[in-house]
């Protein structure tokens, strides 16, 4: 390890404050596995892109089954491909520095599928919006 990586890995060891947030694993496991993630892209992006997806995709669908409006649906399930990440990197970097490979390449892809989705969810509120005023205006 370069002498940059070693003394970020001596101040989170002990408890830099600056960085004692929800990140500090995604952080950690990406400096100490640097490489990884980038050596292995090509055998886990593919999972971890439809890992993603399917995770938005049900939880948007059992979103709407429970009667929530398309922004509380498109919020929670942007929220759930993002929050996984953490979540999968901090168990990951508990067990063994090669686990986080996949939770890393997730975290690589996941910021770009949601804004993706969140992008298309936010054209199909907003068109929805456009045609519910225009149906006020010519019942009024």
């Amino acid at each position: 390890m370069d002498d940059g990586v070693q003394a970020f890995m001596r101040a989170m060891d002990d408890g830099f404050p600056a960085v004692e947030t929800m990140s500090a694993p995604d952080a950690r496991a990406v400096i100490v596995s640097r490489r990884l993630p980038v050596e292995n892209l090509d055998d886990v992006a593919a999972a971890a892109v439809t890992l993603n997806v399917a995770a938005m995709g049900v939880a948007f669908t059992i979103s709407r089954v429970a009667r929530l409006d398309d922004r509380q649906s498109t919020a929670i399930a942007i929220e759930l491909g993002i929050h996984n990440a953490t979540l999968a990197i901090a168990v990951a970097a508990t067990i063994s520095t090669v686990l986080t490979i996949p939770a890393a390449v997730y975290s690589a892809f996941m910021f770009i599928t949601a804004g993706l989705f969140a992008r298309a969810m936010y054209k199909r509120n907003t068109a929805a919006a456009e045609a519910t005023a225009a149906e006020a205006e010519a019942a009024a």
